[in-house]
């Protein structure tokens, strides 16, 4: 008998609350298949490649069958493409990619990437492509309303209302070069300079109407770029220290553009749980949270490869953060580094619906660096 092995592209699954029996999930085909106990035991000794007859011995004599039924039963395997010959060139690539992913500890990456190989891609350059899109997001609308643009909070008390944000753009007239690379002359922090950073990153600049489906909700133009306009970060601000704001945390409404407080800052250890932001010079004054919403992106691209998008949109607008932060002359420091389930527990969000991505931490000038 052939040396056999288990395809290098099927996954085992033990019984759970969910599962009854063994499963198998065959990523090439897309198909799942319940097994009995002699087919799990099977494919579990070929986990290595079976290469002795007295394998099979051992397996007729435990569940007391013919040598017909041993060859039924592993004929079926086969066909199903469970079970593979061990030097099947179809499969040996696949198997050599797995192996060198595995030795890098990225057996699940593999698996994530292996099953979007053959994705529907659309190619936005084409014509065609473009065609094809603007069905989809027709299909898509007619499932479900597109509307989610920003998020907001109900039963607000302490609301405090941005300036407009081409008043706070036109303000912004600090010389690239000086900028960029240079240390910034220093600044007080107080609630103009929060209020004129939240609104000139993450502010709504102007809309435009959505190119494919008549009638649908507006996308958002803003000063930083979002992939199919869908800007999925939203914006929270802990206020420690800064003069003309209530200590808190805040999130920034795009829509009405305001700064709508939450909620108290933790009476202790809440710094411990955002160590990475505080590794900035002095201690911070404020700090902002940028979470990403998964779903408004997902609306729009449907893709395997849409979680990379968010991690896009984020680095988009910390640059903008860094630059109009220091152009009003403020520290800026940036840092992931947090206890993200802490975090996302005291803002009130779910880590499977709308996540922490990356904070910055917000420091001006001392009483001795204040200028004039």
């Amino acid at each position: 008998m052939d040396n056999l092995i288990v395809n290098p592209a099927v996954r085992l699954f033990p019984p759970s609350n969910s599962r009854m029996k063994w499963t198998a999930l065959d990523l090439v085909n897309k198909n799942n298949y319940s097994l009995s106990p002699l087919h799990i035991h099977i494919l579990l000794k070929a986990t290595s490649p079976i290469t002795e007859d007295t394998e099979w011995d051992l397996l007729k004599k435990k569940y007391n069958l013919s040598n017909e039924e041993i060859s039924e039963t592993i004929n079926a395997l086969t066909n199903l493409n469970l079970l593979i010959n061990e030097k099947d060139p179809k499969f040996s690539k696949i198997r050599k990619i797995k192996e060198r992913w595995e030795s890098l500890g990225w057996a699940e990456t593999f698996d994530y990437h292996f099953l979007t190989l053959d994705y529907p891609f659309v190619d936005y350059k084409t014509s065609k492509g473009l065609k094809a899109d603007a069905l989809r997001m027709r299909l898509y609308e007619q499932e479900k309303a597109d509307k989610d643009r920003y998020k907001e909070y109900n039963d607000i008390n302490n609301s405090v209302k941005c300036d407009d944000i081409n008043l706070y753009l036109s303000s912004l007239n600090t010389h690239f070069p000086m900028n960029y690379g240079d240390e910034p002359e220093k600044n007080v922090l107080d609630d103009k300079a929060i209020k004129k950073l939240a609104t000139s990153v993450f502010g709504i600049l102007r809309k435009r109407a959505a190119f494919a489906v008549k009638g649908a909700e507006e996308l958002l133009r803003k000063t930083s770029p979002s992939g199919g306009a869908r800007h999925p970060t939203e914006l929270y601000v802990m206020v420690i220290n800064v003069d003309g704001l209530e200590s808190g945390l805040y999130h920034y409404n795009m829509g009405k553009n305001s700064l709508d407080f939450i909620k108290d800052i933790p009476e202790s250890g809440y710094e411990k749980n955002l160590e990475g932001l505080y590794r900035i010079q002095e201690e911070p004054q404020a700090l902002f949270f940028m979470t990403s919403l998964f779903a408004r992106n997902r609306y729009r691209y449907r893709e395997p490869r849409t979680l990379r998008t968010l991690y896009i949109d984020v680095g988009h607008l910390s640059m903008t953060l860094k630059f109009v932060a220091e152009s009003l002359g403020l520290e800026c420091f940036f840092h992931h580094g947090v206890n993200e389930k802490w975090l996302e527990n005291y803002i009130g969000i779910s880590e499977y619906k709308e996540a922490f991505i990356l904070g910055a931490s917000l420091k001006g000038a001392t009483s001795n660096e204040q200028v004039a």
